[in-house]
């Protein structure tokens, strides 16, 4: 999903509170959530995030394991300022690799599936 004008302003504003990193432009992190920030619908290849660690003076270590550490920084400070309400950065291990947005509605649905489909597996074993 693609986030609107507000919300992406209010992420913006709850990371950048967090941690002032996040807006000290030439930062691995400003580059990150800028970036972020902006994908749509298709999101973006974790490869394009790595792209960003490897060309950074500053980072240190594994350009994956850099770009997942801040994923799951700005999922972690999202959820403790949001909670269960918290739109959340995901990305597909084993299918595309690519990162997206997803608000909690869309993940209450997936929840709910996920357990109907799981319902009926049960009743189908004996």
């Amino acid at each position: 999903m693609s986030l609107n004008k507000s919300q992406r302003q209010y992420i913006y504003d709850t990371i950048v509170n967090y941690k002032d990193t996040y807006a000290s432009v030439g930062t691995v992190a400003n580059a990150f959530l800028h970036t972020l920030l902006c994908i749509g619908e298709k999101g973006i290849h974790i490869k394009s995030l790595e792209g960003i660690h490897i060309a950074s003076d500053n980072t240190r270590g594994s350009a994956f394991s850099g770009t997942i550490n801040y994923i799951r920084t700005i999922n972690k400070v999202l959820k403790q300022d949001l909670g269960p309400k918290a739109p959340r950065l995901m990305m597909d291990m084993l299918g595309n690799q690519r990162i997206t947005w997803v608000l909690a509605e869309e993940q209450a649905i997936d929840a709910a599936l996920a357990e109907l489909e799981g319902d009926e597996d049960g009743d189908t074993e004996t």
